[in-house]
């Protein structure tokens, strides 16, 4: 069987060929109807089609890689590191069940919006903010998502003043998702970069407050001290 990604579904209407799990379980027929909620099943699930393709199903899959796509491409390994991350902080904020898994829907869907942005644009002045604006309507309008989680795609990368959610003065709960997914962000993308956890530490270390949630940023990078990834 061959392995596919829940995003190339995105636009799809219905399920063209039968998507099935890595067991071989047959998880959606052909012809069944893509909607928002089957689609987030999808997205933390290795799903896979037959080897055996017909010409038209062989379209479906191949159909982005035929033709150069003008769009710029969704980084999976990036929203699974981010989504990963996020959770051990949730964890170490002793979030609900509910809490940690709308957590990880705004950590993995981050940065959705790039399927929106055109290649050529995206050294444009404005990418970030229209990446973030097309993420947070389709979390919010298409997947249906609580706005507390969709805005996670807006707010992210933007400064916020982080004296304004010190832990004296707010319960823990009440902490936003942004404010986890912006260092989990950083510390994937950082640490990508410069190929060393101990260079991305010292780099959050000084950036500290000036930027991040510093009660986060503290637990978190004690956590990644030791951890081996």
């Amino acid at each position: 069987m061959i392995k596919i990604n829940a995003l190339d579904l995105l636009e799809r209407d219905i399920f063209e060929v039968e998507i099935f799990s890595e067991n071989g379980d047959l998880i959606h027929a052909a012809n069944e109807r893509v909607t928002p909620e089957n689609l987030l099943r999808l997205y933390f699930t290795d799903i896979y089609v037959k080897q055996s393709l017909s010409d038209k199903d062989k379209a479906f899959l191949t159909e982005k890689n035929s033709v150069p796509s003008v769009y710029m491409s969704f980084d999976e390994e990036e929203a699974k590191a981010v989504a990963k991350y996020s959770i051990y902080m949730g964890e170490l904020l002793h979030f609900s069940r509910l809490k940690l898994k709308e957590l990880e829907q705004a950590a993995y869907n981050y940065n959705i919006g790039v399927k929106k942005i055109k290649i050529s644009d995206k050294d444009n002045d404005d990418f970030m903010h229209l990446k973030g604006e097309y993420g947070y309507k389709y979390l919010l309008q298409e997947l249906k998502l609580p706005d507390k989680v969709a805005e996670v795609a807006r707010l992210y990368n933007k400064d916020y003043n982080c004296n304004d959610f010190s832990i004296a003065n707010n319960k823990l709960e009440n902490i936003p998702y942004y404010h986890i997914v912006a260092i989990a962000d950083y510390y994937f993308n950082y640490f990508r970069k410069s190929n060393s956890k101990e260079k991305t530490i010292q780099k959050m270390i000084r950036i500290g407050g000036k930027k991040f949630n510093i009660y986060i940023l503290h637990k978190f990078l004690n956590k990644m001290k030791d951890i081996n990834d």
